[in-house]
Parts: structure tokens; sequence; C-alpha cells
């Protein structure tokens, strides 16, 4: 048997029309009034009114806040550039190991010679 097939446009009892209505808040004269019906009464009343037989529309899209994808975390979202930034610095890599060869060799000259590089404000 299972649940009858509602059409689309089925009509809403007046009574459940009126429930929708002062369950929602509304702006009034600038002022937000709070609903009737808090959301337990609601569905304590959507209950009662489809076990009497009564055409209990679904809840619509535009309610649900249109469901926000989640954002995600940000390292998920600079991911693909850190990757891409790693990529482009590995591929520098031969040619800055070897500036550094060089440097770390002149360095080294200098300490055998006793040279020191001495840093004053004149230079």
């Amino acid at each position: 048997m299972g649940t009858p097939v509602i059409e689309e446009n089925t009509p809403v009892h007046p009574e459940v029309a009126e429930i929708l209505r002062n369950s929602r808040g509304q702006m009034v004269d600038g002022k937000w009034q709070k609903p009737m019906f808090n959301a337990r009464a609601v569905a304590k009343l959507r209950n009662e009114y489809i076990a009497n037989g009564y055409y209990w529309p679904e809840k619509p899209m535009r309610d649900r806040g249109l469901d926000r994808t989640p954002k995600g975390h940000k390292r998920k979202m600079e991911q693909e550039e850190r990757r891409l930034l790693i990529a482009e610095n590995m591929a520098k890599m031969p040619e800055i190991v070897a500036d550094y060869r060089k440097k770390d060799a002149r360095d080294e000259g200098q300490k055998e010679r006793g040279e020191r590089k001495v840093e004053t404000a004149d230079n």
C-alpha cells in the first residue's frame, strides 16, 4: 500500500496555512516579531494534522539556507598553490646549492687565512 502520491500543487487547508504563517518570524514596522509557534510546537501540530488526514507541505528549499557547501580548511584551499611553489623551488635547487657551495668555499678560505669579515659602520 505505502503512502499515497500527492500532486505538487495540492491545496493546503486554511488552518495549516495559518499555522505555517505563524511559525515564521516577521518584520513589522521595522521591528522583528518572534513566531507564534516554536519549532517543537510546529512539529507536534504537524504530526497531529497529518494523523487527522490533512496535507502538510514539505519544507521549501529556501528555508534550508540553500545547503551551503562547507568552506573547508585553509590548508586544503592553499594546498595546490603551495605544491606549485615547492615544485618551482625544487627546480631551482641545483642552482641554489651551487651558489651555497661557492659561498661556503669562500668562507672556508677566509677562515684558513685568518681573514674575517668584520662589518663596521664605515662599510
